[in-house]
């Protein structure tokens, strides 16, 4: 037979298990729900665990990149560069080195006017053109880094494949 403290303690117990299931859920909840704005669907890369997504670059040129946290830089494959009519021929003036794939890599720095996601979309962006033309870690058209995303808070909801974004206040 338990002592009335022994009962006290294990329904106190019980009491904060609850409440701490509880503040989790409510948590998870007002993350997703307190960023206004579309949700943004994600896209999965084959033989990968990388998150794309599908974006609108100077208004016109589809692309669909892969979401890159880990870097701040917006990197682009030539394949791109070449849609978006950069000319490659000019190396005198904003060429740069990247680290990427593990390799010194030369790009061209372009101001790009716009990317959209959906019906967000941010002006005034830099990106890296890639010079050479290859399948760099199944890039496909690229790399969105925290160039674009810092831009807002955002909540991705893995199990929903979804994203939301909330623009910060300038």
């Amino acid at each position: 037979m338990k002592t009335r403290d022994e009962e006290f303690a294990e329904a106190r117990k019980k009491r904060f298990e609850e409440y701490e299931k509880w503040a989790r859920e409510g948590a998870m909840k007002k993350a997703s729900e307190g960023i206004a704005g579309d949700e943004i669907k994600l896209l999965k890369a084959e033989n990968s665990k990388d998150l794309m997504v599908e974006v609108v670059i100077n208004g016109s040129a589809k692309a669909t990149l892969i979401l890159d946290t880990g870097s701040y830089d917006i990197v682009l494959t030539r394949r791109m560069g070449e849609v978006l009519g950069i000319d490659f021929s000019d190396t005198k003036n904003k060429v740069k080195s990247i680290r990427l794939a593990g390799k010194e890599r030369l790009a061209k720095v372009v101001d790009l006017d716009s990317i959209r996601i959906q019906d967000i979309e941010e002006k005034d962006l830099i990106a890296d053109v890639l010079f050479e033309d290859v399948d760099v870690l199944g890039l496909k058209d690229g790399l969105l880094g925290l160039a674009y995303l810092d831009r807002f808070n955002c909540v991705i909801d893995l199990d929903r494949m979804k994203m939301r974004l909330q623009r910060k206040p300038k």
